[in-house]
């Protein structure tokens, strides 16, 4: 009987570590401490020497992809960027966007977010004309790298276990637009509990995104 409660102990002990593995998979679960920190941060040195006092923010390069979450994150984050940090002055996907119409820069802009999404650069020209037609110092565009289910595959007493989660994931870039020098760069992923809660999930990386803007993990 006692060796038979201690492999049923050694067995519990090892699917906690399967679930434990599991969670650094799929990052921090939905929760009150969700947002003490973002989960991978770059910050370089010259942002803290960068004029920025008038940033543009543009759409997500994969909006039309992730239509519900984009416009969840995207309202969420720019109220608390403008909210969180006042020194700046953050042009909103919208101005931009119009901006971008009426001045007829839509195959310059839909370039652009080809060359971010394919190598994560920012292509000189498009800087250029944010800069100089509307005083923009920095550009910060981004991509949801998640939405929805995704499974993770850990083991379990050396067989592979598949696990459903329900994620959001984000991951933006500052450009300065005098030179395209990428000087913040941040990402993160949150487990939402289930399908409904993905909303809510997106809500609190919106918040992790604007209170971490320009810094890096604690």
């Amino acid at each position: 009987m006692q060796q038979q409660f201690r492999r049923m102990l050694m067995a519990m002990l090892a699917l906690l570590g399967v679930l434990a593995n599991a969670q650094s998979i799929q990052s921090r679960k939905l929760g009150p401490a969700t947002a003490s920190s973002i989960s991978e941060a770059k910050l370089d040195p010259a942002f803290q020497t960068t004029k920025l006092d008038r940033i543009a923010l543009l759409p997500f390069a994969n909006t039309s992809q992730y239509k519900e979450p984009a416009a969840i994150i995207a309202k969420k984050f720019v109220s608390q960027l403008s909210q969180l940090h006042p020194e700046y002055k953050f042009v909103p996907p919208d101005e931009t966007i119009n901006f971008i119409s009426t001045s007829a820069l839509n195959d310059e802009f839909n370039v652009f977010l080809g060359d971010y999404l394919a190598s994560s650069t920012a292509r000189k020209d498009f800087l250029d004309d944010l800069r100089n037609k509307l005083q923009i110092d920095a550009v910060l565009v981004g991509h949801i790298t998640a939405w929805g289910q995704m499974n993770e595959v850990g083991t379990f007493l050396g067989k592979p276990v598949v696990r459903r989660v329900y994620v959001v994931g984000v991951d933006m870039s500052l450009y300065r637009t005098t030179d395209g020098r990428r000087i913040w760069y941040g990402k993160d992923l949150i487990a939402a509990q289930n399908q409904a809660k993905l909303p809510e999930a997106a809500d609190v990386i919106s918040d992790v995104f604007a209170r971490f803007f320009g810094r890096t993990p604690y």
